[in-house]
């Protein structure tokens, strides 16, 4: 099976209303060139900064501007959309929430960033998301368009055991809504969503804000995506705009008969379970 996903990268601004109509205009123009899914990027609703992850929380359900606004573009482009991530307020808790939706409108699954950006880079950046939001602690692996996919956000793309583990239940394309910065996009960017595809055997993209040097955190942008063998197949530099891509799950079936990687990493995974050294 073949299908097409769109990676749209989106310039956010300080207002909801401007973001989310930048993000139609996107969605549309992915559904337009043929696109059956459609990938926002980390906070396409509002700035990444942990004043605006306050500011512009939302409860993740129906009456809620951002969830209402994600499921009523699904059911109107007649596309699948992976939700980028938004503030999600949960009672007296803030997390950086993804939302899927299916080509009907309905919300087929959430996923809430299990690894948060708590960083001092010297002379670079400083950055501590646990001051305002909350962890997730579950993984997510998601059917949408008859392709199982991953979801991860962000800083979630660093840890190689949540891809496998995405993996092992049967993802077949990881899908990281992120917003790298000036600092650490150049240096590891397309370096880890190739690093992930490798791992995992399937394909893997990352999804990022356009810069917009007017806010105070500067996102790389560069989105891009790479194929079950690490090579890249689609990319974008720092402007907004959208790049589509093909993802081949007979492609993946291929590449793990000829090069099992994951069914030798169950068996080490049986093998310490039982005890055994490996």
């Amino acid at each position: 099976m073949k299908i097409k996903i769109g990676l749209c990268q989106i310039k956010t601004s300080e207002k909801l209303s401007e973001n989310l109509k930048r993000a139609e205009k996107n969605i549309q123009k992915a559904a337009e060139e043929g696109c059956r899914i459609a990938a926002l990027p980390e906070m396409f609703c509002c700035p990444y900064s942990l004043k605006s992850f306050s500011d512009f929380s939302q409860p993740a359900k129906e009456g809620c501007e951002i969830y209402d606004f994600l499921s009523e573009c699904a059911s109107k482009f007649k596309i699948s959309l992976i939700g980028g991530s938004m503030p999600e307020k949960d009672g007296s808790r803030i997390y950086n929430s993804c939302l899927i939706f299916e080509s009907g409108g309905k919300l087929a699954a959430k996923h809430r960033k299990n690894h948060l950006f708590d960083v001092d880079i010297k002379n670079s950046i400083k950055f501590t998301e646990s001051a305002v939001l909350s962890k997730g602690d579950k993984f997510t692996v998601a059917e949408i368009e008859g392709i199982k996919a991953g979801i991860g956000i962000c800083y979630d793309i660093r840890f190689p055991e949540l891809a496998e583990r995405m993996a092992l239940n049967g993802a077949e394309i990881l899908l990281y809504p992120g917003a790298f910065n000036m600092r650490t996009g150049p240096a590891h960017g397309a370096r880890t969503i190739r690093a992930r595809a490798l791992d995992c055997q399937c394909y893997a993209a990352g999804i990022a804000p356009a810069l917009n040097t007017s806010l105070s955190y500067h996102s790389y942008g560069h989105s891009m995506a790479a194929d079950p063998w690490g090579s890249k197949i689609a990319g974008l530099d720092i402007e907004e705009g959208v790049k589509s891509f093909t993802a081949d799950t007979e492609m993946i079936r291929e590449i793990r008969e000829q090069l099992p990687l994951l069914k030798e990493k169950m068996r080490v995974i049986t093998d310490c379970n039982k005890g055994h050294k490996v």
